[in-house]
């Protein structure tokens, strides 16, 4: 057995996992990229951290990469627009939507 690091993607995979996102308390969203620890799994999530430090939304915190997941942190005032939407729900939106573009940006920079 190699004591080597596996290597690692740099981009979202071409058809990333499904990815769950769940509420963590009333200022915070998980987002599960898988349920086994793998190199495809921490790829996504790397890759997918890189792209929410250069394109961060209104209200980001903070984000926190794990083994399966990506918590991320928010300001649930600036997220819900002062007040016009839910803050869980918009942050969930925004970030399905950051996701999708991050697959899109990656696929096309494959190309």
């Amino acid at each position: 057995m190699s004591n080597r690091p596996l290597p690692l993607p740099a981009a979202l995979p071409a058809s990333p996992p499904v990815v769950r996102l769940f509420p963590l308390g009333d200022a915070a969203v998980v987002l599960e990229f898988g349920t086994g620890i793998s190199p495809l799994t921490h790829g996504a999530i790397a890759a997918f951290s890189r792209y929410l430090a250069a394109h961060p939304f209104v209200g980001l915190r903070e984000y926190v990469p794990a083994f399966t997941t990506l918590t991320v942190y928010y300001d649930p005032w600036l997220v819900s627009e002062n007040g016009q939407y839910q803050p869980y729900e918009r942050a969930a939106e925004v970030l399905r939507q950051l996701l999708a573009t991050a697959t899109a940006t990656e696929a096309t920079a494959e190309t």
